[in-house]
């Protein structure tokens, strides 16, 4: 009698283990966050690059220093009369100390002059040099750049203190401590200081940021 062949056993695949499982949730995790970061940047970029169109557009013209601007719209900042700056800036202006700056940055100029005048700091601000159309400028030459156009150009920017500062900036510092309070109050209203530029610092220099 011939005999009956044993049934093959069955095999059953384990479960996953659970630090495989641990794993998948953290790479899941891991490529959900760069989606949300990928995703915020290109918002933030859509965000400025809309902000930059409505700030307005300046080109060169040939070779010279100067630049021409379309849709800058340009408003007057009223000074605090405890600025420093209003001694220059009044008898060139009527009695008045008002400056030209762009009017999407308007708000934000506003809002640095007046925490400055609150902290009793206007008498540290001894200019306050706002448009001028022309290229970029090397802080530490006073050459222009071929290729860069000047932020003043577009009303977004503005010089806090005499050019020849910038050679000497950790003195000024020294003597008057609320300078850099100064610069750090407009750092608080979405501009950049001009110091931290890399090649060409420029510490007198702050200039909005459009956002």
């Amino acid at each position: 009698m011939a005999q009956r062949s044993r049934p093959k056993s069955r095999t059953h695949k384990g479960s996953a283990s659970p630090i495989s499982g641990f794993v998948s949730l953290l790479t899941a995790i891991f490529v959900l966050g760069i989606v949300v970061f990928a995703f915020r940047v290109f918002q933030q970029e859509r965000q400025e690059a809309a902000a930059w169109k409505r700030v307005g557009s300046c080109d060169a013209t040939g070779t010279g220093s100067e630049v021409a601007c379309t849709g800058v719209e340009l408003v007057q900042l009223r000074l605090p009369a405890s600025f420093a700056a209003c001694a220059a800036i009044r008898p060139n202006n009527d009695g008045r100390c008002e400056v030209s700056v762009n009017v999407e940055a308007l708000a934000d100029f506003q809002a640095a002059v007046d925490d400055i005048a609150a902290e009793n700091l206007g008498r540290h601000v001894t200019t306050f040099g706002t448009v001028n159309r022309r290229r970029c400028k090397n802080a530490l030459t006073g050459r222009f750049i071929e290729g860069c156009i000047s932020k003043h150009s577009y009303g977004i920017a503005a010089d806090l203190r005499p050019f020849d500062d910038n050679a000497r900036w950790e003195a000024v510092v020294a003597a008057e401590l609320g300078v850099q309070r100064v610069i750090d109050i407009f750092t608080e209203h979405h501009f950049t200081w001009g110091n931290t530029f890399r090649g060409n610092p420029d510490p007198q220099h702050v200039e909005w940021k459009p956002h």
